[in-house]
This record gives structure tokens, C-alpha cells and sequence, in this order.
């Protein structure tokens, strides 16, 4: 009986940290060391799509070949996207990967500008409205595929 209680007790823990730490997304923001702040160094960090030990990191280049002070290839101050790679290092200090360029496009064009008011990310998707697009780009990420 008392086993048996212990496993119900440890289901219910364990279901209720699941529910909770589920929750705990909406707190996140992943712009957070996106952009240099008053001319000082980027964090390096990019917000786009990606998961836990995802095979992408889908995210927006708005450099055309980033350099150390922005090596994640996205810079909040910046407000071209040049397309979306799908592979990167975050908070490094150096950029690699960066490769897998993609631009959603039906003409020649091959950058787009976009504005803050019309992005978002959250775990595993970023949302940006291109100005040159009617509808909104959103790549998203999941453990095994994009």
C-alpha cells in the first residue's frame, strides 16, 4: 500500500513540474543579447527557431557575412534580413556555420526589410513580416526536423 501511494505521489510530481515548466516559456525572450546596447558588444546570441538538441537553429541573417561582433548573423539594430540560415553557433564570439542561406522569394530579390513591430520569437518559432512579402515568414524548429 505504501509503494503504491509513493508511485501515485511521485506521477502527480512529476506531471505537475511537466504542466508548470511548460508555462515557463512565456517568460523567455529571446532577443535577450540579440543587439549591442549603446555601442557596446553583442551578446552574439540569435532569436530564432530551435530546441534542445535540434538538428537547426533557424534564424535570420541580417549581415550578409557576419564578423565577430555579430558572429550569430543577426543583430537587433539592424533591419535587413538577408535570409535564413539553418545551422549556427550562439554566444560564441566567432561565427561559424551561418550556412543553409534561405530567402522565401518569388522574384530576384535577395534581402528584404523588415521592423521590430512586426517580429516575434518564442521557443522554437520566429515570425517576421518582410516588406516585400503579404504574409508572414515563420520558420519553426522541432527536434528532428524544421
Amino acid at each position: 500500500m505504501m509503494k503504491r501511494f509513493a508511485n501515485l505521489l511521485a506521477v502527480f510530481i512529476l506531471s505537475v513540474n511537466c504542466i508548470s515548466a511548460q508555462n515557463l516559456t512565456r517568460w523567455v525572450n529571446p532577443f535577450i543579447g540579440t543587439g549591442a546596447v549603446q555601442s557596446s558588444l553583442s551578446g552574439n546570441n540569435y532569436p530564432g527557431a530551435t530546441v534542445p538538441f535540434g538538428m537547426v537553429q533557424l534564424s535570420p541573417d541580417t549581415r550578409e557575412a557576419p564578423d565577430w561582433a555579430q558572429a550569430s548573423g543577426y543583430d537587433y539594430n539592424d533591419s535587413i534580413i538577408y535570409g535564413f540560415s539553418h545551422t549556427r553557433l550562439s554566444g560564441t564570439g566567432a561565427s561559424d556555420f551561418i550556412d543553409i542561406l534561405l530567402f522565401p522569394t518569388m522574384s530576384d530579390k535577395r534581402k528584404s526589410s523588415f521592423t521590430h513591430q512586426n517580429e516575434q520569437a518564442r521557443s522554437g518559432v520566429f515570425l517576421a513580416l518582410l516588406a516585400l512579402r503579404t504574409m508572414p515568414i515563420a520558420p519553426s524548429a522541432a527536434a528532428k526536423d524544421s
